[in-house]
């Protein structure tokens, strides 16, 4: 949970599973630096995903609410930060670089 009074300042994420659901859809799991989620949501929210070097772009959190441990995007190719996401190996995206990493600004 983020303990930060102000919900604008991004949290640090990083990727630690990714399920290929189709060939266009992806479920991007997201943990907090040391394990556990982010910050606490409400169904139908959303957060902005930042990818590093690629641009950032708004997604719904499709992970309960009540799960504690992360929190999970699914996410279908649409546009240029979608198209990195999906198009790139799996292993490219678990590997230890920036590509990994995902900042997360929540939208209360």
């Amino acid at each position: 949970m983020c303990n930060c009074q102000d919900t604008l300042i991004p949290q640090i994420g990083v990727v630690t599973d990714i399920c290929t659901e189709t060939a266009d859809v992806k479920t991007f799991r997201v943990e907090k630096i040391g394990g556990g989620k982010l910050f606490e949501h409400l169904p139908g929210q959303c957060a902005i995903l930042s990818v590093p070097g690629k641009g950032e772009a708004i997604f719904s959190i499709t992970s309960s609410p009540t799960n504690e441990k992360y929190m999970e995007f699914s996410i279908k190719r649409c546009g240029s930060v979608t198209n990195f996401l999906i198009l790139n190996p799996v292993s490219r995206l678990r590997c230890a670089d920036l590509t990994a990493i995902i900042s997360l600004l929540r939208i209360s």
